[in-house]
Order: structure tokens, then C-alpha cells, then sequence
């Protein structure tokens, strides 16, 4: 019962955030029109570093990959949303050796850019809520088990090198944190995906 209402709680803040994203970027979108290109999509693969270990399973260096939708709403300051997945081996865990960690889910967060005079160097902050669940898949990738979606969360910060007047190179690093209860036979514990990752962003602007 209690999980359930977390769970509850969580979805609401998740509808009450995206509701509110929505309406600010319809003001700004009236207030400031189209005076530079303001949206942007950008497709991020990632190497992910492990800085603790899941459920007592130590995690191998991970890969991953996300896509996000980012809108300026100011000259410096912007929004984005967007879904990523994310892939743990361990050699040993108390569900077996050789399992895998999945982690995939939806991202909402805030962005602030600082432009360098007569440069096509932008420095990039970016922090925000995840909402996503974890998996346990064995040694052939067959699900064992998976949790439900919750909150976590995530920052980064990098560089935006512009490239053509549609297209960036976005290079970041950011550290992410969830922590969800994962049911192993009879019994349920916590697992916390804890990692640095290094990923290489493609953005294209419009």
C-alpha cells in the first residue's frame, strides 16, 4: 500500500511538472516568437562508470545511449525532456554470475548556457529528475525481474561546439543516481544505479 503511494505520488509530480513545462514554453514561445532557432534535438551514446555497487553486485564499465528534446525558453536558459537506456554487466550477484542491469526510463530537467565572446565554444549545465525503472536480466537476457518506475536524478555539465549553423557537438559528463526496490525470489532489496557517465551528444538546432 505504501508503494503504491509512492509510486502515486510520483507519477503526479512527474504530470504536474510536464504540465507546467508545457504552459511556460507556450508563454515564451508568445511573449519572445521565433527570433533564434530555439529547439533542439540531440542523440547522446554514453560510457557509464559505476561509482558503487547494485543490490552487492559490482557493476563492469556500462554503455548507453539517450535522446532528448531541449527548448530555449531564454538566450541562456532552456528545457528538456527526453528517454534514455542504460546497460550494467556484473560477473556475480545474488541472482547468479553473469547477470545484467538495465535501466531505462524518461528524463525532465533544466539547461543553462554561457556563450564565449567571437566563439563557437558554449560551456553547458544541465540537471534534472529521472523517472525510470531497473531490470535484471540473466546470462542469456531474459528478464528475472524489473522494478517500478521511480524519481531520481541527474547533472552534467560540458561543452556545445558549433559546427554548422544546425548542428552541434555536445561532449558532457554527468552523474546520475536512482535507487528502486528490485524482488529476488522471496525477498526484496534496494538497487541503487550510481554512475559517472561520458557521453558524446549530436545536436541539431531549429
Amino acid at each position: 500500500m505504501k508503494g503504491e503511494l509512492q509510486e502515486s505520488i510520483s507519477k503526479s509530480r512527474l504530470v504536474v511538472a510536464l504540465i507546467g513545462l508545457t504552459l511556460l514554453i507556450f508563454v515564451c514561445n508568445s511573449v519572445f516568437g521565433q527570433t533564434q532557432k530555439r529547439w533542439n534535438i540531440e542523440v547522446r551514446p554514453s560510457v557509464n562508470i559505476a561509482n558503487q555497487k547494485a543490490g552487492g553486485a559490482e557493476l563492469n564499465t556500462g554503455f548507453g545511449a539517450e535522446a532528448t528534446v531541449g527548448y530555449l525558453l531564454f538566450e541562456n536558459f532552456g528545457v528538456y525532456g527526453g528517454w534514455s537506456w542504460n546497460k550494467f554487466d556484473a560477473n556475480r550477484s545474488l541472482a547468479g554470475d553473469n547477470v545484467q542491469f538495465t535501466e531505462s526510463g524518461y528524463s525532465l530537467g533544466l539547461c543553462f548556457i554561457h556563450s564565449f565572446d567571437s566563439s563557437n565554444v558554449q560551456f553547458l549545465v544541465r540537471s534534472g529528475l529521472v523517472y525510470s525503472e531497473i531490470g535484471l536480466n540473466n546470462s542469456e537476457g531474459n528478464l528475472i525481474n524489473k522494478t517500478k518506475p521511480g524519481l531520481g536524478w541527474q547533472v552534467e555539465a560540458g561543452f556545445s561546439f558549433v559546427i554548422t549553423s544546425n548542428f552541434n557537438l555536445v561532449p558532457t559528463v554527468r552523474f546520475h543516481t536512482l535507487t528502486r526496490d528490485l524482488k529476488i525470489g522471496d525477498s526484496s532489496s534496494p538497487i541503487s544505479l550510481k554512475y559517472v557517465s561520458l557521453g558524446l551528444g549530436g545536436q541539431w538546432r531549429f
